[in-house]
């Protein structure tokens, strides 16, 4: 198993967040991680990752797909 965390086991979300993101300085792990947030998040498409979470977009979303990706995020913050 790659990431060492039991498909059976409690905390098993828990456990797999704790790997993510622990070595920056390894770029193919650096690499992963973000191909993974970013299907966890919904920023793939087609397999590629979207160039927009990777830059800075001062302007307003006039997209109503990322509204919907907002609220999914803040649900899972709490906000």
């Amino acid at each position: 198993m790659k990431w060492d965390v039991p498909l059976e086991g409690k905390l098993r979300k828990l456990q797999f967040v704790n790997k993510l993101w622990t070595d920056p300085y390894d770029s193919r792990h650096m690499q992963e991680n973000a191909e993974i947030v970013a299907k966890l998040v919904g920023f793939c498409e087609r397999g590629n990752i979207s160039k927009e979470m990777f830059e800075l977009n001062f302007a307003m979303p006039s997209d109503q797909k990322w509204n919907i990706v907002w609220d999914n995020i803040s649900n899972l913050l709490h906000l």
